[in-house]
Formats: C-alpha cells, sequence, structure tokens
C-alpha cells in the first residue's frame, strides 16, 4: 500500500491507494506519527518535504524534551522513528515492559523515556546482565546523554565504594548500574520488640514473643552484612534489562521466588521499566512476574485469581497443571498485555533489515555415537569404560539425551568429556570451507561463533580447535569479569581469533556482529527464548546491515528433532500473542527436512 502525505490549507493532507483521504495537523510530531505508522510505503511530497526541513532546523521550543536534554540521542532517534514513539509511551505510562525485539534499541528508548517523563533529573537503578553493565549501559549513557554512571560489580569492597560515589553526587541524572547477582537476599519476619529474625533460627524464639501480640513485619535479612543500602532508598526510577530472567516464578510478595526476585521486588521506585525481548520463557504465564513487579499494588495476591481467569488447569495425579491459554480468555489477556507492555517486531519498523537465514544441518547418529545414545535412551544408564552414566530423575535423563546427542563420550575426573562428534566434523568442513582452517582459500576476515549449551562441549571443541592451529576465544559461566569484556572486544575488533566458543546461558546483551555474519548451534534448549536471546547477539544490532545465517546442528534420529518442534511451537505461540494479535503474520523456522 502507498500512502502519500501533501501540505494542503495548513494541514497535512494523506491519500492511500484508495483514495481515501484523512487530514492531519501540520506538526512535527505529525510527521513523526505518519513515519511511524506508514514506514517506507510513505511517499511525501514536495511542499510537506520542505516544510518539514525547516521545521527541523528550527532551534525553537524542542519538539520533545530529548531533544533538550539529549541532542545528540535525538537525532539519531529521528532515523529510527518507533525509537520516539517507544520513547513517548514510556513518558506516558511510567511503568512499562518494553518487549520489543533484539536489535531495536530499547536502552536508548529507556533513556529517552526518562526524559520524556521529567524524570532524568535523578537517581536510576539499572539492573542488567553482566555483560551488558560497561559495554551497553555505560557506554550509551555516556555516549548519549549527560548522565553520569556508577558500576557496582565484583567485590563488596568495589560494590560499596560505587554505591558511596553514587550517593554522594547530589545533582544531574545518576545511573547505579549493577548485575541481578547484587539483589539476591533473604527476607525473613523480624520482631523489633523482640529484636530479632524470628525465621533464622525458630527453635529460639524468645519466650515472651510466643503467643504474644508482637508485630512479625518481613524484612530483609542479609547473614552476611554485605548488602547495599539500595533497599533502603526510593530510586526516581529503575530499569530491568533482560528482566524475564529473574523474574520467573514470582506468585506473591513475600516467598516462593528466587532471592534475586525477591530483592528486586522489594526495591523502590518512582517508575519501573522492564525490558525484553522474551517475556514468556515459554509459557505465558511466565509474565506474571514482570506485570507483578511493573504494579505489585493490583498484582499483589492475585496469582490465583490470574491463573483461574486466563489459563486451562488440569490434574494430572501429582498436582494441579497449567495447560495453556484458554482461547476464550486470548483476547482479554491481550488486552492486559497493551495495558501494560511496548512491543514491536524488526518486520514492522525496520524495513531496510533482509532477511536471515536459518539452515539445518542433520548429521547421523552412528557407530559408538548410536550405541551410547540408545543404551541410555532405552535403559537410563550406560557404562563408559570403567564408569556409568545414569539419569537422575526425567529433567535429568532428557539434558544428558541432549548432550549426548553432541557425540560419543567419556567420563573423566567424573566429567562427562566428548571424544568425538559427527556435529563438530561437520562444523569444521564448514569452517574451511569458509577459509578458517588452515586448509583451502581465505575469504575474507569474517569471524565465526560455535554456541552450545555444555561448557564441557565448548572446552572440548577450544581444545580441538586450538590442536588444529585455530585460535579461538571462549565465553561461558567461568569466564567473568574483565576476562569476558576482553573476549568481547577481541571478538568485535578486526583481525585475532576468528572463531568464537559461546555458551547459550551466558549469551545476553552483548553485541558481536561487528565481524560475524554466521552462528553455529550445536544444541538447543528447551526454551525457545534462549535461542532468541542467542540469535540477537548477531542480528543486525550494529552499523552493518548484513544478512545473517545461522545453522543449527541436530543428530538425527535423537532428542534434538522434539526440542526443534517444541521450540516451534513455542515460537508460533509467543509471536501470535505479542504480534498476531496486530495483523502479523507469524514466521515459523523449518525443521529443515522436507515435508
Amino acid at each position: 500500500m502507498t500512502v502519500t502525505a501533501e501540505l494542503d490549507d495548513g494541514r497535512i493532507l494523506v491519500v492511500d491507494d484508495r483514495a481515501r483521504i484523512e487530514g492531519w495537523p501540520l506538526s512535527w510530531e505529525s510527521c513523526l506519527r505518519l513515519r511511524e505508522d506508514y514506514g517506507n510505503d510513505l511517499e511525501i511530497g514536495p511542499k510537506l518535504r520542505e516544510w518539514a526541513r525547516q521545521a527541523r532546523g528550527k532551534s525553537v521550543e524542542p519538539a520533545s524534551p530529548v531533544q533538550r536534554v539529549a541532542p545528540t540521542m535525538w537525532e539519531a532517534m529521528q532515523r529510527r522513528p518507533y525509537q520516539v514513539v517507544g520513547a513517548r509511551r514510556i513518558g506516558e505510562t511510567r511503568n512499562i515492559g518494553i518487549f520489543d525485539e533484539g536489535g531495536l534499541g530499547k536502552t536508548a528508548q529507556a533513556l529517552a523515556g526518562l526524559m520524556e517523563s521529567g524524570n532524568w533529573e535523578g537517581r536510576h537503578l539499572v539492573i542488567a546482565p553482566r555483560t551488558a553493565v560497561t559495554s551497553t549501559w555505560k557506554r550509551q549513557i555516556e555516549q548519549w546523554t549527560d548522565g553520569q554512571v556508577w558500576v557496582a560489580l565484583d567485590t563488596a569492597a568495589k560494590k560499596r565504594k560505587a554505591m558511596a560515589g553514587f550517593l554522594n553526587a547530589e545533582t544531574g541524572a545518576r545511573f547505579l548500574v549493577t548485575n541481578p547477582e547484587t539483589l539476591r537476599t533473604r527476607v525473613e519476619k523480624f520482631c523489633p520488640k523482640c529484636e530479632r529474625w524470628l525465621e533464622v533460627s525458630p527453635k529460639v524464639i524468645p519466650a515472651e514473643h510466643v503467643g504474644q501480640n508482637h508485630k512479625t513485619p518481613w524484612k530483609i535479612y542479609d547473614p552476611r552484612n554485605e548488602r547495599l543500602p539500595i533497599f533502603d532508598m526510593e530510586f526516581d526510577s529503575i530499569i530491568g534489562d533482560e528482566v524475564d530472567r529473574y523474574m520467573l516464578g514470582v506468585k506473591t510478595r513475600t516467598g516462593g521466588m528466587t532471592l534475586v526476585a525477591e530483592g528486586l521486588t522489594r526495591l523502590q521506585g518512582k517508575q519501573r521499566i522492564a525490558m525484553t525481548g522474551t517475556p514468556f520463557r515459554g509459557k505465558e504465564h511466565n509474565i506474571f512476574g514482570i506485570l507483578h513487579w511493573l504494579d505489585p499494588v493490583y498484582f499483589s495476591g492475585y496469582w490465583d485469581k490470574f491463573i483461574g481467569r486466563y489459563f486451562l488447569q488440569v490434574d494430572n495425579g501429582y498436582g494441579i497443571e497449567i495447560v495453556g491459554l484458554l482461547p476464550e480468555r486470548e483476547a482479554a489477556f491481550g488486552e492486559l498485555l497493551d495495558s501494560y507492555t511496548l512491543r514491536r517486531t524488526r518486520a514492522e519498523v525496520r524495513a531496510d533489515l533482509p532477511d536471515n537465514i536459518d539452515n539445518v544441518v542433520w548429521v547421523p547418529l552412528e557407530g559408538e555415537h548410536r550405541k551410547q545414545y540408545t543404551a541410555f535412551e532405552e535403559m537410563g544408564y550406560v557404562r563408559l569404560g570403567t564408569d556409568v552414566l545414569q539419569g537422575l530423575g526425567v529433567l535429568s535423563e532428557l539434558t544428558r539425551l541432549k548432550q549426548m546427542a553432541f557425540g560419543a563420550f567419556d567420563i573423566r575426573v567424573k566429567t562427562l568429556t566428548p571424544k568425538s562428534s559427527p556435529k563438530f566434523d561437520r562444523i569444521l568442513d564448514m569452517l574451511q570451507e569458509r577459509g578458517v582452517t588452515t586448509k583451502g582459500p581465505t575469504f575474507g576476515d569474517m569471524k565465526y561463533i560455535i554456541a552450545s549449551q555444555f561448557t564441557e562441549n565448548l572446552v572440548w571443541m577450544e581444545r580441538e580447535l586450538n590442536s588444529k592451529r585455530i585460535a579461538t576465544l571462549r565465553i561461558d559461566g567461568s569466564v567473568t569479569g574483565g576476562d569476558r569484556d576482553a573476549a568481547v572486544a577481541a571478538f568485535s575488533s578486526e583481525g585475532g581469533a576468528r572463531v568464537l566458543l559461546l555458551n547459550t546461558g551466558v549469551a545476553q546483551s552483548i553485541d558481536l556482529d561487528a565481524w560475524c555474519d554466521e552462528m553455529f548451534i550445536v544444541d538447543e534448549t528447551f526454551v525457545e527464548d534462549d535461542q532468541n536471546q542467542l540469535r540477537w547477539r548477531i542480528d543486525n544490532r550494529g552499523q552493518r546491515v548484513a544478512v545473517r545465517v545461522y545453522h543449527y546442528l541436530r543428530t538425527e534420529g535423537t532428542i534434538d528433532e522434539r526440542i526443534a518442534e517444541d521450540n516451534l511451537d513455542q515460537a508460533a505461540m509467543q509471536n501470535e500473542l505479542l504480534d498476531g494479535r496486530r495483523g502479523l503474520e507469524v514466521a515459523k523456522r523449518l525443521l529443515g527436512r522436507a515435508a
């Protein structure tokens, strides 16, 4: 559809290809909204283009607080009008979830949203994955704004020093940026009259407390006395980046949640912004934790009503299981999401981005690999040399099957260690085709990521690659602090190692696309959102627009097939709930085999 906008008698006349006519007020705001609504389908007439050019160059009253506070960022946002709309929505709603797909600039929108809400001058707390604290938040705050940043990471002493600097600053926009682990805390009952933590040692509750009307409020308890005073103050805003990761399991205000979630729910902030592109984590009801944090008054004690109102529940013989969203309640559930969240996809707002390619590579299950895998699948255990590997429960068995789909294994010092892998052999062939190995021609300087959720597999592949004189970098849970930042910087720079081994679980909020267009995904988790986060690490997040290629390595006749099918279903569910209601086509990745 083509839409034409032209200046006509003091207003903007909008005409579509069906001759439908609308009149819009003549303002810069209207121009931004038109570009947001119609994207590349909008054709601007010469009169309106000239008016817009002059209006954009005027230095009179700024069109937005962002233009006044951060003019450089405002200028950059004009090239992505959807960010202007997102910032305005944050300013209007204040407590909101920004669920845009990865690579659309949620960080910039959050910062601009604080300006739009008139909340810029003050104290702000940012909770972000360790990899994003410095490389994303500190960098962007200092690049685009006049905000001051204190990073609270690593040791308790370093955190307290950052906190002291943050509290001593009295003017301007002040940001304390830390990781979720800083929020780990215990919440126990404390009796001011008895001056005791009553839940720490129930057997020593004083007799004068028993049966008395002593108040026992829930308070934060830090047995190591390392807690920062962030729970004792009110912030002007709290921003939770990738908040879905630490708000799972939240049902009530007290108890039944992780220590990080306990801490986050007790932070006091005048404005709350939840950011993630994957809010469901594979199940629709997981969104409750984020909603509970955005509006703790409305959702306090609401878990049972929430589940009863929107979801089908069945008794599976072991307890009540939440099966899925009730079909007749889908519309109401969508309205609930719309009132608290904003979601846009790249297809909607970035028509300049090309379609990516999913390439599924099936490898055979043969020889010793087949023997080990089949034995474990049929009996729940397998003998590996002089040791026996067995699963402890259903989830453990499924996880082991997923790991064993990689290749044949040994047990070395009680660690499951690969000794061969058809997936890795295929990756080696593909790397050779791309000139990464010592054989064959060199095709440019592009770099490649090999991703797995199992650190043992990454370590083994690193050793095998290094033995073939292929330089590598590795980022997993054991690579922390400055070492992780150095690995990200090295992979994002010209030259050096061309292969990065990346653990799926730590692939959050880091940009790795400067020299990388291809990723080899060795195994998939049971949650499709993990694969989304992984893909977004190279998915056109920077200024270099290019087609990204994702190679999914799957072993035939193994649990890989089932996981792929389940993840497709999860992707369809999430896309339908977040995007299908807006009339967008739900794209599914193919399994890689002909129907």
